[in-house]
């Protein structure tokens, strides 16, 4: 289901989704996507992202494939009620979509901030940088070679969804590779 921000999550977005002034993209072009997702513990769930109206239907319906074929997701809190804990991997491992925040260690805008990004499972599909995974407690999935529920691979059931919409995977950058981040324009 698409729909628009409810007020009360509008003010909850405003406190913990804006990192940077002047976002690229104002809440009205917004939409909260609610699919179903296949949970770590066999059962089906309900998550809730925030992403740009432009594509929140074609990914609502890729999220709905993943849960048919059962990809497992550990959380999908658009507006997270846990609070972050280096410590624990449930907290860190939230699968997001809008932030309005720049590119990590750039001045450019990320394409989080325009609802055209998402990060899945980003514990278990870490973002690597010289042997060193962000977040750090996916430091056992850096290797890649091994696989492990919630971990996505070339060729998997993930990046062939994404590729149909024509949408990019962090996992095939050079410098750098980012496991959890998929986007409408590859960056």
């Amino acid at each position: 289901m698409v729909r628009a921000l409810t007020a009360e999550e509008l003010v909850a977005a405003q406190a913990q989704l804006i990192e940077a002034p002047d976002c690229p993209v104002g809440f009205d072009q917004l939409r909260v996507v609610e699919v179903p997702f296949w949970s770590f513990d066999g059962t089906t769930e309900r998550g809730t992202l925030i992403l740009n109206a432009d594509v929140a239907t074609q990914l609502g319906d890729l999220f709905v494939a993943l849960h048919r074929d059962r990809f497992p997701i550990q959380r999908m809190d658009a507006i997270d009620p846990l609070p972050v804990d280096d410590q624990d991997r449930r907290s860190s491992n939230n699968t997001v979509g809008f932030k309005c925040r720049a590119v990590r260690g750039g001045s450019t805008w990320s394409q989080h901030a325009y609802g055209h990004a998402v990060d899945i499972n980003p514990v278990d599909n870490p973002s690597v940088t010289d042997g060193l995974a962000t977040p750090p407690l996916g430091a056992d999935r850096v290797d890649r070679s091994q696989r492990h529920p919630g971990t996505i691979h070339e060729g998997d059931a993930v990046t062939r969804a994404f590729d149909e919409l024509g949408w990019g995977w962090g996992g095939r950058w050079s410098s750098h590779q980012d496991y959890m981040h998929f986007s409408l324009t590859g960056g």
